[in-house]
């Protein structure tokens, strides 16, 4: 339990460290510049940002999160970091 501790507090703490590129929808950061901004967003594929040009104006029921979850587990698999999360958590729209 406690490698599991020193491990999550040492993701968090780098975490922070990281900066992702600035995008946005108009200006220098707009779509045309997406290129310019990350070599990978000229492409298109993957986690490119998209630009969302028609939109469906739409009054949604507010989400109800309820997230009690407690980590009891931790797991390395070499690609990914695997979290077990116990508790109840509930996600619902009235």
């Amino acid at each position: 339990m406690k490698n599991t501790l020193i491990a999550a507090s040492l993701m968090i703490a780098m975490a922070g460290t990281v900066q992702a590129a600035e995008w946005g929808y108009k200006g220098d950061k707009g779509p045309e510049h997406w290129g310019d901004v990350a070599k990978e967003c000229a492409t298109g594929k993957n986690q490119s940002p998209i630009d969302i040009k028609d939109v469906v104006d739409a009054e949604l029921m507010p989400l109800n999160i309820e997230y009690q979850g407690m980590v009891t587990g931790l797991t390395n698999n070499g690609h990914t970091l695997q979290a077990v999360v116990e508790g109840n958590n509930a996600v619902t729209v009235d």
